[in-house]
């Protein structure tokens, strides 16, 4: 029988002890600083926060400080990569939130065709849906419809295919959604121009203390359609982030014992479950709303900050 001896402990001390020029901590020390606005990045964005409005401008940013780093060994695999995931999510949503966030309001955004692109392919869609609200509060023709076509599924699985007893959306081009696209566009010229109700210095000031969403359900009366699309856009969070830690409620909600529990009725107890948290945190009387605080000089990655009684005190 042949031992064989690892001399574990000395090839750990090599590596501890390697500082030599290429050793592995210079190795570290550029990883560190290639991986560091991404992970400020993430950090932000990574939460329950409405954080839609900053995803725009923070991407850009960490891409320009990517190509000035020094960390050569990681450097051009690391703006592959960035350029890669921009493509993927550079997407209409992304630049509508850009345009409307206050804290990007005297930015040069006319010039950039993929901003006003995306801002007006929002109004397109959040016209359809208003106009669809709108029929189904008029008298719930939606509701009959699907109900038609769930009928007539369960008598034949194979006419799920089909769109018969479809519902008649509206479109882009019908005239209700065109007018609605058309207002907001006009709308977005008085908040870019600083006009009517932005032009008043307390009202933008009002902006840098609240989350972007309620600042135009507070200040966006003049402007409905605009605030209407800022409302739903700058709402949104920038991750899945929510439903990944949902899980654990879900293991709380069907443990062992209660193990034949069926989906529908765990995902609603789940939902009732987290939503009922949430209104009782929002009911305390210091509550405080995460939010995102704007970029300054000496800090240009926002960071995750507190709005609220609580941010007050």
């Amino acid at each position: 029988m042949k031992l064989t001896r690892e001399y574990k402990g000395g090839t750990a001390k090599k590596f501890v002890l390697d500082d030599a020029e290429g050793g592995f901590w210079e190795k570290v020390t550029q990883h560190v600083q290639a991986t560091k606005p991404i992970l400020r990045v993430l950090r932000v964005h990574d939460s329950t926060c409405p954080t839609v409005g900053k995803v725009y401008n923070n991407f850009f940013e960490m891409g320009e400080t990517l190509k000035t780093s020094t960390a050569d060994a990681y450097k051009e695999t690391m703006m592959e990569h960035h350029h890669q995931r921009w493509e993927y999510g550079s997407v209409p949503l992304i630049a509508a939130a850009y345009s409307l966030d206050p804290e990007y309001q005297k930015l040069d955004h006319g010039s950039h065709e993929e901003i006003t692109s995306g801002f007006l392919d929002m109004a397109d869609k959040i016209g359809i849906l208003a106009e669809v609200r709108r029929l189904q509060a008029l008298d719930g023709r939606f509701t009959a419809v699907w109900a038609e076509r769930k009928k007539l599924i369960e008598k034949d699985k194979r006419k799920q295919r089909t769109y018969a007893s479809y519902p008649d959306y509206p479109t882009k081009t019908d005239q209700v959604v065109v007018t609605f696209a058309s207002k907001a566009n006009t709308q977005m010229a008085l908040f870019r121009g600083c006009k009517g109700i932005f032009a008043r210095q307390s009202v933008m000031e009002s902006a840098t203390m609240m989350p972007a969403y309620l600042w135009w359900d507070r200040n966006g009366g003049s402007v409905p359609e605009l605030q209407m699309i800022a409302r739903l856009v700058l709402s949104q969070p920038a991750s899945a982030s929510l439903c990944e830690r949902i899980n654990s409620e879900f293991g709380f909600v069907k443990d062992r014992k209660r193990n034949r529990l069926g989906h529908d009725r765990a995902d609603k107890l789940v939902g009732l479950f987290h939503n009922l948290r949430i209104v009782k945190n929002m009911n305390k009387i210091n509550y405080a709303e995460p939010a995102v605080a704007w970029a300054t000089d000496t800090d240009p990655v926002p960071c995750i900050t507190k709005w609220g009684v609580a941010h007050f005190d």
